[in-house]
């Protein structure tokens, strides 16, 4: 066997110690990135820290427009469902309220040049906030920032369109009249604003006809209002069909009994295997696509056309925000309070036959024949319509 020479053992000996060298600096390398890295991440949690210190949810829509919301936050953020009823059904009835005079507007793309100016100004300033509380949640699993701050998005239409524009605002009281079985007493509901009504109710001669004035027929007012928001298809409908039921205690009993109570709380169940992810780049796609069809609003005044105005302004993290809280939905990752707002809905009855043989039904004792369409959230995490015969 031949023994290597000893210029071969050194130039082994010198690989074998670049070798080491080189394994050495990479370790080193890697110390200093992972070194990096720790410090960015603490850095970044300090600024969430300090952002989330800063944020005023609870006065950030007064700050918008120096106009007292209506809509007031909770004092406590609820941590069960059953907490998230006792503490928010008066806010959601509230929202649902402060938000109906939105229905009145065309779609965005015709909006006025003041009224556009101010919603885009609101939403601008808005976003920002919304996207931190998000972020709060997911990195941090703080519920309060994001449920006020959910609040605060539910409510930004009817606190910054409605005073921006001469729509006449909600007024007056609501009771809410609770399932018998909870035994609780009527809660009131004060949405206040008599005097500005008051001011905003003057209104110039109407060029209509008067079947699609106040007083009118209620079909021929539903379709002029509809071929008015650029939605013809549905107008045709509404003539066609038998249109939607007269509010009523009859009709509201009727709607009751078709959603059981099955007499106990709702529980969760445990997450167990793969769930459903969504991208939030998928969910920010969706809602621009979606900002360019006019649309009814939903059950807290929110309309897919409303973010037309900042779709493609990348400044505007609104969007953003409203698409990263869609994933964390989709994931069942949001607090209690978020999730029944989320999935709050305004039942309306339709007519299943022509509605004078409703009256009729209803005059001579027997239940009135009509079925239940679910008006779930527009913009971002929504309920789309269900129907029920």
């Amino acid at each position: 066997m031949r023994t290597p020479s000893r210029s071969a053992r050194n130039r082994n000996l010198g690989r074998a110690l670049r070798k080491a060298n080189r394994e050495a600096a990479k370790q080193r390398g890697q110390a200093a990135r992972a070194a990096v890295v720790m410090r960015e991440r603490l850095a970044a949690a300090e600024r969430r820290r300090n952002e989330r210190n800063e944020l005023d949810h609870v006065n950030i829509l007064e700050n918008l427009n120096n106009i007292v919301p209506l809509v007031e936050q909770p004092e406590d953020i609820p941590t069960s469902w059953q907490e998230a009823y006792d503490t928010l059904i008066g806010t959601a009835v509230k929202l649902h309220l402060v938000s109906r005079p939105l229905a009145r507007l065309p779609p965005v793309r015709r909006w006025s040049k003041p009224l556009l100016n101010a919603w885009i100004a609101a939403t601008d300033r808005f976003g920002p906030d919304f996207l931190t509380a998000v972020e709060c949640w997911e990195n941090d699993k703080d519920p309060e920032p994001l449920t006020r701050a959910y609040i605060n998005l539910l409510a930004l239409p009817g606190h910054i369109i409605v005073n921006a524009s001469n729509l006449v605002p909600a007024a007056g009281e609501v009771f809410i009249e609770h399932p018998a079985e909870m035994g609780r007493e009527e809660q009131c509901v004060d949405l206040g604003n008599e005097s500005l009504v008051e001011r905003r109710s003057r209104r110039p001669e109407h060029i209509d006809p008067k079947e699609t004035q106040a007083g009118g027929d209620p079909l021929a007012r539903q379709a002029a209002t509809l071929l008015r928001k650029d939605r013809q298809k549905i107008a045709v409908k509404v003539l066609t069909g038998n249109g939607v039921a007269r509010r009523s205690v009859e009709m509201a009993d009727l709607m009751q009994s078709m959603h059981l109570d099955y007499g106990k709380p709702a529980v969760t169940p445990d997450v167990e295997g793969e769930q459903l992810q969504l991208s939030q780049e998928v969910c920010e796609k969706e809602l621009r696509d979606r900002a360019g069809t006019p649309g009814s609003i939903g059950v807290f005044g929110w309309a897919d056309d409303m973010l037309l105005p900042i779709k493609g302004d990348d400044d505007n993290p609104l969007i953003s925000g409203i698409a990263k809280l869609m994933t964390l939905i989709a994931e069942g990752n949001v607090p209690k309070g978020v999730a029944f707002l989320a999935v709050t809905g305004g039942l309306s009855a339709l007519n299943k036959i022509p509605a004078e043989e409703n009256e009729r039904r209803v005059q001579s004792g027997q239940k009135p024949k009509a079925r239940p369409v679910n008006n779930g959230q527009q913009s971002g995490p929504r309920e789309r319509s269900q129907a029920r015969g």
